[in-house]
């Protein structure tokens, strides 16, 4: 019979009971999980990713298993979005064709053709945005859930990379300038008129996130992250302290959010911006990391090259890998919760601006797009 720190291990007969070896077993489970050292399947937690060789992986229990869905294309999926647990689209890049599911990925149908599609964006089941970047500035947009498209003019030569309606009036689409600069354009009526905001404010931008019509937040090159509090009528620079490239960024409210991008960067704040801090990870991978999601505040996935899967279920104190079961570069994530959640009012602005003066940034670090060919823009450093 083993003793440690004075006590008795074990039963008057000198040996353990399975009951006894059941409570130890969740003892030491559960101190492992309120030191953060274990990340266990969240409940109600849904998701899709899409990535390269038409990869499509599900889950339907947080991430413990990932099952690929067949879509009918081996290409270059840039793109996902999904407004509830049925309906959702993929962008595959190349060939610009969004395909659409109503049955949570089951089967996929191709909808349109306008290549190359970077991002799309669904606030709810029928409305929905799509950008290209093929140099145009055009802006697809389907009010019946992808069964057609028109295009909504922006009257500007963009690249875009990114696109986010918090409801189907407020809309922000990044974009890289050919004076190797960002810019953000902005809608208050559903795509009927776009304005720019932030001109060359910043290095090129890969991703935005608005949590309500007020409060957003964009990302990209030379570690650049912009905030604006009042729907873009003003945009400013928040400090990151890196030069890693951002790639994607995610809000679950004014306050919480992640960005994620090269060398396995991921940044973390609480307060809005105000201060961001590095996560480590349990890998401590460098893979560049393409897309974040937060369903809530404590359980996230980021994902990226090689396969790479990253979750958290305490806010990102730690980060703990999934099996992926491939080795293709993931690219985009959605993940939605099931558990009732109630939602306030959301306060909505509208307001233009043509964005304060630029400020000079540091030399680019790496960039997750040294591989990636864009046509009609090249310079990304």
């Amino acid at each position: 019979m083993r003793k440690h720190g004075g006590t008795r291990l074990g039963s008057r007969s000198g040996k353990i009971s399975k009951t006894m070896l059941i409570a130890m077993v969740g003892t030491f489970f559960t101190a492992r999980l309120a030191l953060g050292g274990l990340s266990p399947a969240p409940p109600n937690f849904i998701g899709w990713i899409v990535g390269n060789g038409g990869t499509i992986l599900h889950t339907s229990d947080g991430g413990v298993t990932w099952s690929r869905q067949t879509v009918g294309t081996t290409g270059l999926l840039y793109a996902v979005a999904f407004p509830d647990v049925r309906d959702g689209w993929v962008a595959e890049r190349d060939s610009g064709t969004i395909l659409h599911t109503s049955n949570g990925g089951a089967t996929w149908s191709p909808q349109i053709k306008h290549p190359p599609i970077n991002g799309i964006a669904f606030p709810d089941a029928l409305d929905g945005w799509a950008v290209s970047h093929d140099g145009s500035g055009d802006i697809l947009h389907t009010s019946d859930g992808g069964d057609t498209w028109s295009t909504q003019a922006t009257g500007l030569g963009n690249y875009f990379f990114g696109v986010a309606f918090p409801d189907v009036q407020h809309g922000w689409a990044v974009a890289t300038l050919e004076i190797d600069a960002g810019t953000i354009l902005h809608t208050s009526n559903g795509g009927a008129m776009w304005s720019e905001q932030a001109r060359a404010l910043t290095p090129p931008l890969h991703g935005v996130a608005f949590v309500d019509a007020r409060n957003g937040w964009a990302v990209g090159e030379r570690g650049a992250i912009i905030h604006t509090g009042d729907g873009g009528a003003s945009w400013t620079v928040q400090p990151t302290g890196t030069r890693q490239e951002l790639v994607s960024v995610a809000f679950v409210d004014a306050h919480s959010g992640w960005a994620v991008g090269d060398g396995g960067t991921i940044l973390h704040t609480s307060d809005g911006g105000i201060s961001w801090s590095t996560q480590p990870t349990a890998t401590g991978t460098t893979e560049c990391l393409h897309g974040v999601a937060f369903p809530d505040a404590r359980n996230g996935w980021a994902v990226g090259e090689e396969g790479t899967i990253l979750h958290t279920s305490n806010g990102g104190a730690t980060w703990v890998p999934q099996t992926s079961g491939t080795t293709y570069d993931l690219l985009a994530i959605a993940f939605l919760s099931t558990a009732p959640r109630a939602r306030g009012p959301r306060t909505e602005v509208r307001a233009r601006n043509p964005g304060p003066t630029p400020v000079s940034w540091p030399s680019a670090a790496n960039s997750c797009y040294g591989g990636v060919v864009f046509p009609g823009f090249q310079n990304f450093t």
